[in-house]
């Protein structure tokens, strides 16, 4: 399956990214030592994904700004950063504090304050296909109308735990526009939604970007009980993923290859333009 560039409608939409960057470290899976599913160091990746979501903010035929969130990257990486958006309407804010919850509590605060007609809160280990942006806004809008005018959201991600038999989980698959949808309940704090949605649902989100604990207060605690999948239900907020993904996350698990396109994830991360290794 090639995805392709959304047709053309009359309804220009204004889209905030907010994207939390961090050269140097990031939380470790509590429970999986293995390292990520690609070789190379931390900041390497970081400007591959970003220069894979440059791309898709660029293909975006809606009004698209991007706000970082840096915590404490070193000079040169971002000299690499602001090349690779260049062109792009983007803003950097420097952190004072550091860590997940210094970081990721003004990333909701900025999304709360800061957005316009959708939002997408992302992290900087994603890899996202040229169209991403589009076919999730898209994707969003049309799914709305297919259930009732319910609250939705778009995970980006079709994450391999879906594909696990330990981990069974009903769904409802809508098909449209060349992408099937699937209903879940679980997702990362990497999202896209309305940005209404966002401020109705903050208190929530704000419980996870401040007291986040991958083992006593983690997304399955917060966030993950926001969401319904049309079958048994749960929150009030329908979840949606695409088969395949928008954006795979580079994570420990490597990601499963179901159909062509961004599936085939190692190809495109392998024909991604050439950055100086820092």
């Amino acid at each position: 399956m090639k995805f392709e560039r959304p047709r053309n409608t009359s309804t220009k939409l204004k889209v905030d990214v907010f994207l939390r960057t961090c050269c140097s470290t990031g939380i470790e899976h509590p429970t999986d030592p293995t390292p990520r599913c690609v070789p190379e160091n931390r900041a390497t990746m970081i400007l591959k994904c970003a220069e894979s979501l440059a791309t898709s903010i660029a293909c975006s035929k809606h009004d698209v700004r991007l706000w970082i969130i840096d915590d404490h990257s070193f000079t040169e990486f971002l000299q690499e950063l602001s090349s690779i958006f260049q062109g792009i309407n983007y803003s950097i804010e420097h952190l004072r504090g550091t860590g997940f919850n210094s970081s990721a509590v003004r990333q909701g605060e900025m999304c709360r304050d800061l957005g316009r007609d959708i939002v997408y809160m992302v992290e900087d280990d994603y890899l996202h296909h040229e169209n991403a942006i589009d076919l999730m806004v898209l994707g969003l809008t049309t799914l709305e109308k297919s259930v009732d005018q319910h609250a939705c959201v778009i995970f980006p991600y079709d994450c391999i735990d879906r594909y696990k038999k330990e981990f069974p989980q009903p769904c409802r698959i809508f098909y449209m526009d060349g992408l099937y949808w699937r209903t879940n309940t679980k997702s990362s704090n990497t999202v896209l939604m309305r940005h209404k949605t966002f401020c109705h649902t903050y208190e929530t989100w704000n419980q996870l970007f401040s007291k986040y604990d991958p083992w006593a207060l983690s997304e399955d605690h917060t966030i993950n009980t926001l969401w319904s999948n049309m079958v048994n239900y749960g929150g009030t907020v329908v979840l949606f993923s695409p088969i395949p993904s928008l954006a795979v996350h580079l994570e420990h698990q490597e990601p499963t290859v179901i159909t062509q396109g961004l599936a085939n994830w190692k190809d495109f991360w392998n024909s991604s333009r050439s950055l100086r290794v820092i």
